[in-house]
């Protein structure tokens, strides 16, 4: 129960909720700025990767995803390339 706190633990507990709270708010500003640029470069045509709006992609995983998007547009090519070929 509260009764059972002393006052520098209640105050300890306050400032650590309040910590939390900030830490959680920053969070949601941050999805919120990311979404916002996000939106912004969507209607001037400029849409980044997902790794671009968001600061916790690791270095490693910018790479896969930079690597698998590269895979993705060598086999659309591959696709059309041989589509075109088919056709002749």
């Amino acid at each position: 129960m509260i009764w059972d706190y002393s006052q520098g633990e209640i105050i300890e507990f306050i400032q650590g909720y309040r910590e939390r709270a900030d830490f959680h708010n920053k969070n949601l500003a941050m999805i919120a700025y990311g979404q916002v640029m996000a939106l912004n470069h969507s209607m001037s045509g400029k849409v980044g990767d997902i790794y671009d709006y968001f600061p916790f992609w690791s270095d490693q995983e910018i790479t896969e995803a930079k690597v698998e998007k590269i895979k993705r547009q060598m086999v659309q090519v591959a696709e059309t390339w041989n589509a075109g070929r088919k056709e002749e």
